[in-house]
């Protein structure tokens, strides 16, 4: 493989020696040398293959979600049994002991399986 670098003038498409800078000795124009240059270049590769299965599920808490259907039921007859703001905080009191409940009620549980065969 020749690995002498060649050149040739953009302007006039003339060859060119590609060691001496300087203007076109045909048409006289700078800046228009283009060079070229082959180099022997090995290359290595592996291959292999990537596959992921993922598998999504829901997994429940029964007994937090035996809290939460008990605080939903429990707080509208809490306004009625206990007058005026007591039982509107204490209603509002459960809604918020409800939503923290509702956090260990439902978990989205991800499996990922991966294969790689090289």
């Amino acid at each position: 493989m020749n690995s002498d670098p060649t050149a040739e003038c953009t302007a006039c498409k003339a060859p060119m020696d590609a060691n001496i800078a300087g203007p076109c000795p045909s048409c006289g124009a700078t800046g228009t040398k283009l060079v070229y240059a082959t180099m022997a270049v090995t290359v290595t590769g592996t291959a292999s293959i990537e596959v992921a299965k993922i598998h999504s599920s829901n997994l429940f808490n029964k007994g937090a979600i035996i809290v939460l259907i008990v605080i939903t039921l429990v707080s509208p007859v809490i306004t009625f049994l206990l007058p005026g703001l007591v039982g509107v905080a204490v209603s509002y009191a459960l809604a918020i002991v409800g939503i923290a409940v509702g956090y260990y009620a439902i978990t989205k549980v991800r499996e990922i399986e991966r294969y790689i065969k090289q």
